[in-house]
């Protein structure tokens, strides 16, 4: 898998948006396949991949009630790009790691989990203190795990990357690792991952200015200002310099941050960003 193929997938989640929809249980399951999880499970994955499909199918609910209502960037749509997203970086790794199986791991099930439901229910507001949108999806979400008999430690996994999406928190936990170096049975190691699975469609230039656009909407409504702010040259630099620091070894081997340099570049020259 490669950013062209990423670019693909995400352009054909938006040809049907909103009104031929597939529906976020649809992209679930294509991503679990795409990572081998129609095979046999242990009762733990099991488990977790029930709720998974539990919980999409109520977002999807939830969203396509809103309607017009639903928030203009945290939609099903942001969900499905980052559920898209980090099921290529977890290909990518795979593929770094020489792991030549075809089977989903339960660390990887919990990742995509805490993917599916860190903007749960968002209501298309702005933290007023840290983690304050965040613990509430978090919260959503664990409850929704205890009633599929998951357990207190996977509870708290997905609460960990949850919260680690806040962002603010996204800048610090990009960080050097140093030994042991990258792997995902690291509870930082995730978080990263999923920090940037949230973030890596606003970073391809092809998505960038809808994406940002929609943003613009729904923080439009809160404040004009913030609105109006976020459609500058400034802000793009802000967000490619501060924000969208990819580091990941999967991240580095699909070219993100050299995308985000070049991108750079033009915004901080006299061209068009």
């Amino acid at each position: 898998m490669n950013l062209a193929f990423l670019s693909q997938s995400l352009q054909a989640l938006r040809q049907p948006w909103p009104h031929a929809w597939p529906g976020l249980p649809r992209v679930w399951h294509a991503c679990l396949d795409q990572l081998g999880g129609a095979g046999a499970h242990s009762d733990r994955l099991t488990r977790l991949l029930a709720c998974g499909g539990d919980l999409a199918q109520r977002l999807e609910a939830h969203g396509a009630g809103l309607g017009a209502h639903e928030p203009a960037y945290h939609n099903r749509l942001h969900t499905a790009d980052t559920l898209v997203s980090l099921t290529v970086l977890l290909r990518k790794q795979r593929a770094i790691d020489g792991d030549g199986g075809h089977q989903l791991q339960v660390t990887e099930a919990l990742m995509l989990l805490a993917m599916l439901g860190h903007d749960a229910w968002h209501p298309g507001t702005r933290n007023r203190s840290p983690f304050e949108l965040e613990a509430q999806s978090a919260a959503w979400v664990l409850a929704l795990m205890q009633r599929h008999g998951l357990s207190r430690a996977d509870q708290a996994q997905v609460k960990a990357m949850i919260l680690a999406t806040e962002p603010l928190h996204r800048v610090k936990q990009v960080c050097a690792l140093g030994e042991p170096g990258f792997s995902l049975e690291r509870a930082q190691c995730r978080a990263m991952m999923v920090c940037e699975a949230d973030i890596l469609s606003s970073a391809l230039p092809r998505f960038a200015p809808a994406m940002t656009q929609a943003l613009a909407r729904e923080w439009g409504r809160l404040n004009p200002q913030w609105g109006e702010r976020l459609l500058t040259r400034q802000a793009r630099h802000h967000f490619l310099q501060e924000m969208a620091r990819f580091s990941t070894p999967a991240a580095t081997a699909l070219g993100l941050p050299e995308l985000v340099q070049r991108q750079l570049r033009r915004v901080g020259s006299t061209q068009p960003a």
